[in-house]
Protein backbone atom coordinates (compact mmCIF):
# COMPACT_ATOMS: atom_id res chain seq x y z
CA UNK A 1 0.00 0.00 0.00
CA UNK A 2 1.61 3.47 -1.15
CA UNK A 3 2.11 5.45 1.59
CA UNK A 4 -0.36 8.72 1.47
CA UNK A 5 1.71 12.11 0.01
CA UNK A 6 1.97 14.75 2.86
CA UNK A 7 1.20 18.00 2.42
CA UNK A 8 3.88 20.86 1.37
CA UNK A 9 3.69 22.61 4.41
CA UNK A 10 3.10 26.45 4.62
CA UNK A 11 5.43 29.10 3.37
CA UNK A 12 6.31 32.03 5.56
CA UNK A 13 4.02 34.74 5.26
CA UNK A 14 5.87 36.92 3.58
CA UNK A 15 7.61 34.05 1.32
CA UNK A 16 4.45 34.03 -1.70
CA UNK A 17 4.47 38.52 -1.52
CA UNK A 18 8.58 37.97 -2.08
CA UNK A 19 8.47 35.73 -4.82
CA UNK A 20 5.17 37.41 -6.60
CA UNK A 21 7.10 40.68 -6.61
CA UNK A 22 10.20 38.64 -7.91
CA UNK A 23 7.77 37.81 -10.88
CA UNK A 24 6.40 41.08 -11.71
CA UNK A 25 10.30 42.72 -11.18
CA UNK A 26 11.20 39.79 -13.69
CA UNK A 27 8.49 40.89 -16.35
CA UNK A 28 9.63 44.72 -15.45
CA UNK A 29 13.33 43.77 -16.68
CA UNK A 30 11.54 42.40 -19.76
CA UNK A 31 9.46 45.16 -20.05
CA UNK A 32 12.19 47.51 -19.79
CA UNK A 33 14.77 46.19 -22.29
CA UNK A 34 11.73 46.04 -25.03
CA UNK A 35 11.21 49.64 -24.13
CA UNK A 36 14.81 50.71 -24.26
CA UNK A 37 15.07 48.65 -28.04
CA UNK A 38 11.62 49.69 -29.25
CA UNK A 39 12.99 53.73 -28.71
CA UNK A 40 16.44 52.85 -30.13
CA UNK A 41 14.05 51.63 -32.86
CA UNK A 42 12.25 54.72 -33.31
CA UNK A 43 15.28 56.87 -33.09
CA UNK A 44 17.13 54.73 -36.05
CA UNK A 45 13.55 54.81 -37.94
CA UNK A 46 13.38 58.67 -37.17
CA UNK A 47 10.35 58.50 -35.71
CA UNK A 48 10.71 60.50 -32.55
CA UNK A 49 8.25 63.07 -33.70
CA UNK A 50 5.66 60.42 -35.73
CA UNK A 51 3.70 61.54 -32.51
CA UNK A 52 3.56 65.53 -32.93
CA UNK A 53 2.09 65.77 -29.23
CA UNK A 54 2.43 64.23 -25.87
CA UNK A 55 0.82 62.19 -23.98
CA UNK A 56 -1.55 61.44 -26.88
CA UNK A 57 -0.55 60.96 -30.85
CA UNK A 58 -2.75 63.43 -32.61
CA UNK A 59 -4.84 63.97 -30.04
CA UNK A 60 -5.87 60.64 -29.20
CA UNK A 61 -5.08 57.65 -27.38
CA UNK A 62 -5.13 55.51 -30.75
CA UNK A 63 -4.28 57.26 -33.54
CA UNK A 64 -6.74 55.27 -36.05
CA UNK A 65 -6.27 56.98 -39.47
CA UNK A 66 -2.80 58.13 -39.63
CA UNK A 67 -1.24 54.85 -37.97
CA UNK A 68 2.14 53.50 -40.26
CA UNK A 69 5.30 52.19 -39.06
CA UNK A 70 6.80 55.28 -37.58
CA UNK A 71 3.48 56.21 -35.83
CA UNK A 72 3.38 52.62 -34.50
CA UNK A 73 6.82 52.73 -32.97
CA UNK A 74 6.04 56.02 -31.46
CA UNK A 75 3.06 55.30 -30.01
CA UNK A 76 3.97 51.64 -29.14
CA UNK A 77 7.36 53.16 -26.96
CA UNK A 78 4.65 55.30 -25.08
CA UNK A 79 2.30 52.23 -24.36
CA UNK A 80 5.30 50.23 -22.81
CA UNK A 81 6.42 53.31 -20.93
CA UNK A 82 2.47 52.95 -19.78
CA UNK A 83 2.65 50.05 -19.01
CA UNK A 84 5.90 49.76 -16.95
CA UNK A 85 4.91 52.92 -15.13
CA UNK A 86 1.51 50.85 -13.98
CA UNK A 87 3.80 47.99 -13.14
CA UNK A 88 6.05 50.19 -10.95
CA UNK A 89 3.10 51.77 -9.08
CA UNK A 90 1.95 48.26 -7.96
CA UNK A 91 5.41 47.26 -7.11
CA UNK A 92 6.21 50.39 -4.63
CA UNK A 93 2.62 50.57 -3.72
CA UNK A 94 2.67 46.58 -2.50
CA UNK A 95 6.02 46.58 -1.03
CA UNK A 96 4.95 49.66 1.23
CA UNK A 97 1.86 47.65 1.88
CA UNK A 98 3.47 44.41 2.99
CA UNK A 99 6.70 46.35 4.11
CA UNK A 100 6.54 44.22 7.66
CA UNK A 101 6.87 41.10 5.69
CA UNK A 102 9.53 42.30 3.47
CA UNK A 103 12.99 43.41 3.12
CA UNK A 104 13.26 46.73 4.60
CA UNK A 105 15.11 47.98 1.47
CA UNK A 106 12.46 46.67 -1.24
CA UNK A 107 9.98 49.73 -1.02
CA UNK A 108 12.90 52.11 -1.32
CA UNK A 109 14.14 50.67 -4.53
CA UNK A 110 10.80 50.38 -5.89
CA UNK A 111 9.97 54.16 -4.87
CA UNK A 112 13.11 55.13 -6.38
CA UNK A 113 12.55 53.30 -9.69
CA UNK A 114 9.00 54.69 -9.57
CA UNK A 115 10.54 58.07 -9.21
CA UNK A 116 12.79 57.53 -12.33
CA UNK A 117 9.86 56.06 -14.62
CA UNK A 118 9.07 59.60 -13.79
CA UNK A 119 11.91 61.66 -14.25
CA UNK A 120 12.00 59.20 -17.53
CA UNK A 121 8.74 60.57 -18.77
CA UNK A 122 9.26 64.16 -18.32
CA UNK A 123 12.41 63.84 -20.28
CA UNK A 124 10.34 61.79 -23.12
CA UNK A 125 7.70 64.63 -23.05
CA UNK A 126 10.93 67.44 -23.25
CA UNK A 127 12.27 65.16 -25.83
CA UNK A 128 9.20 65.55 -27.95
CA UNK A 129 8.20 69.38 -27.12
CA UNK A 130 11.80 70.59 -27.78
CA UNK A 131 12.00 68.76 -30.96
CA UNK A 132 14.84 65.88 -30.34
CA UNK A 133 16.93 68.14 -28.52
CA UNK A 134 20.14 66.18 -28.47
CA UNK A 135 21.06 66.46 -24.96
CA UNK A 136 17.32 65.88 -23.90
CA UNK A 137 17.74 62.07 -26.20
CA UNK A 138 20.83 61.64 -24.03
CA UNK A 139 19.25 61.81 -20.81
CA UNK A 140 16.22 60.12 -22.18
CA UNK A 141 18.08 56.96 -22.83
CA UNK A 142 21.00 56.88 -19.82
CA UNK A 143 17.80 57.19 -17.73
CA UNK A 144 16.47 54.52 -19.71
CA UNK A 145 19.65 52.50 -19.33
CA UNK A 146 19.84 53.11 -15.22
CA UNK A 147 16.48 52.20 -14.87
CA UNK A 148 17.21 48.94 -16.13
CA UNK A 149 19.90 48.76 -14.32
CA UNK A 150 18.28 49.48 -11.01
CA UNK A 151 15.81 46.74 -11.84
CA UNK A 152 17.58 44.20 -12.97
CA UNK A 153 19.58 44.44 -9.53
CA UNK A 154 16.50 44.96 -7.69
CA UNK A 155 15.33 41.01 -9.45
CA UNK A 156 18.52 39.92 -8.52
CA UNK A 157 18.62 40.75 -4.91
CA UNK A 158 14.85 39.65 -5.02
CA UNK A 159 16.36 35.92 -6.11
CA UNK A 160 18.89 36.10 -3.13
CA UNK A 161 16.34 36.86 -0.32
CA UNK A 162 13.80 34.33 -2.31
CA UNK A 163 16.28 31.30 -1.89
CA UNK A 164 18.02 32.11 1.25
CA UNK A 165 21.57 32.55 -0.87
CA UNK A 166 23.93 34.39 0.45
CA UNK A 167 25.00 38.10 -1.22
CA UNK A 168 27.57 38.53 -3.65
CA UNK A 169 31.00 39.53 -1.96
CA UNK A 170 31.58 43.21 -1.98
CA UNK A 171 34.32 42.80 -4.34
CA UNK A 172 31.93 41.57 -6.91
CA UNK A 173 29.29 44.37 -5.73
CA UNK A 174 32.41 46.81 -6.56
CA UNK A 175 33.23 45.19 -10.02
CA UNK A 176 29.39 45.77 -10.80
CA UNK A 177 29.65 49.48 -9.81
CA UNK A 178 32.41 49.95 -12.16
CA UNK A 179 30.77 48.50 -14.78
CA UNK A 180 27.60 50.41 -14.34
CA UNK A 181 29.45 53.80 -14.18
CA UNK A 182 31.37 52.76 -17.82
Amino acid sequence: MATPLRPEPNPLPGTVLLQRLALLVSHLVVALVALVAIGGATRVMEAGLACPDWPLCYGRLLPGHQMNLQVFLEWFHRLDAFVVGIALLVLTGTSWIGRRQLPGWLPWAAGTALLMVAVQGGLGALTVTQLLAAPLVTAHLATALLLVALTSGLYQRLAIVGRDLQAPPAWWLALAGVALVL
